[in-house]
């Protein structure tokens, strides 16, 4: 018994000196790589034969590095961190439009209802062709709407171009503290059938949700359709809380495994659903609904508690952490990866090179629901259902990508006094 105990104690022993070794080696192999990387820097800006902008060329540096990793590995400065910021306050500093591109031109989508935009008398399809006095037609639309965004109580002048008007206006606007509306549209389709349009996952998604469910709940119906279609996802916790107005308390509906203890987490529905499960949930979802959506509409596959109807989802399974570096500066990591409760990893594989990964371990494919129901891994989310595109003749598809019926509707909205003038229209 003696001798079984020492040769435990002795493989318990060697095992710990071969993981403090291990670790040795790894602090030893990190600081002789960060070393050399601080040797090619040194050296590049001692004798390039030209001078470089040392803020520019670090960016540059630090983006280069990160640009083989996944797509949500990024390096952050002061005024790229405001749409993190939207999710997590739930609210920006703003005039409250939507804007697009159509024909190539800046356009105002919609403004909000109470914003700035829409108290001024801004109209959707208006064309913004210049915002503080720089025109907009080589602006993306990232870089427009940064310029169009700032701090409560500062202004910013739109220039816009109207049909009907013969000379640009100018709008001198206040920018506001714009509140986040996350649900576009709820409301009963028929009889029995509430609908839910969710179109991201932001601070305030599970208060709004709760609302819209419960005044739903007051019509007697007997099924919901949420729709996810083109939602790219958000906050996690706000996914959970929404799955918890649905799912029995108790139930494990994610969980997330990384390197660190603090990227391993078990999420659990907490409280008695708001729906009971005598009510029918559809999930609609394509190929847009990333992130957050496909955890909703995993977990709901995967406890039988709704059925998912659409085209295969984006398969972003993948969880950033943000790391402030100083007050303007951020670094966005992928620290950990989603699970679903059948054991899915919603990723899809692919978003590393292979020589840069050094564990290519294969992950099944074939899961489990709750009930027993084979469902599909390997990144996304596959529909218990799916719903085949309709093929559009290639004119029909390039006039809708470049808005040209937005258009025409913008043009001709004044010529007619309802639809059914303009239905009489024979020209």
């Amino acid at each position: 018994m003696r001798k079984k105990v020492l040769s435990i104690i002795a493989i318990v022993v060697a095992s710990l000196l071969l993981i403090g070794a291990t670790k040795k080696n790894d602090y030893r192999t990190i600081k002789k790589n960060q070393a050399l990387i601080n040797e090619v820097y040194r050296h590049l800006i001692t004798h390039y034969v030209d001078n470089f902008d040392l803020n520019a060329f670090t960016k540059e540096s630090i983006n280069n590095m990160l640009m083989d990793l996944d797509p949500y590995t990024i390096y952050l400065e002061n005024e790229e961190k405001s749409g993190i910021e939207m999710l997590t306050r739930g609210k920006y500093g703003g005039v409250g439009i939507q804007i697009g591109r159509r024909e190539k031109q800046l356009t105002v989508i919609s403004p909000m209802e109470n914003s700035p935009a829409k108290r001024a008398g801004i109209l959707s399809g208006d064309k913004i062709i210049a915002i503080d006095g720089k025109d907009t037609e080589d602006l993306s639309m990232d870089a427009a709407a940064k310029m169009i965004r700032g701090e409560r109580g500062t202004k910013v002048i739109l220039r816009i171009f109207r049909f009907g008007e013969s000379e640009p206006i100018d709008f001198a606007l206040v920018r506001e503290d714009i509140k986040v509306k996350d649900i576009s549209y709820s409301g009963m389709i028929d009889d029995n059938t509430g609908y839910i349009r969710l179109t991201r996952f932001s601070k305030t998604s599970d208060l709004e949700m709760k609302k819209a469910l419960k005044d739903l709940m007051e019509q007697d119906l007997t099924g919901i359709i949420l729709d996810l279609r083109d939602n790219p996802g958000g906050l996690l916790n706000a996914a959970v809380n929404i799955l918890d107005l649905f799912i029995k308390k108790g139930e494990t509906v994610v969980w997330t495994e990384g390197k660190t203890n603090k990227s391993k987490r078990k999420y659990e529905s907490k409280h008695d659903p708001l729906i009971s499960n005598d009510v029918n949930i559809i999930v609609l979802v394509n190929q847009g609904s990333a992130s957050a959506s496909e955890i909703v509409a995993g977990t709901m596959q995967d406890l039988d508690r709704g059925v998912v109807i659409g085209r295969s989802t984006f398969g972003k399974g993948l969880v950033q952490t943000v790391y402030s570096i100083d007050k303007d500066r951020s670094l966005k990591i992928t620290t950990a990866k989603y699970y679903i409760p059948s054991g899915r990893l919603i990723q899809k594989p692919g978003y590393l090179p292979d020589e840069l990964l050094a564990d290519t371990t294969k992950m099944d494919s074939i899961f489990y629901t709750k009930g027993g129901r084979i469902v599909s891994g390997g990144g996304g989310i596959t529909p218990d259902h799916i719903v085949e595109l309709e093929k559009v003749s290639p004119i029909l598809a390039a006039s809708w990508r470049n808005g040209l019926f937005f258009n025409f509707v913008q043009k001709h909205k004044t010529d007619y006094s309802s639809l059914a003038d303009a239905g009489l229209d024979q020209s």
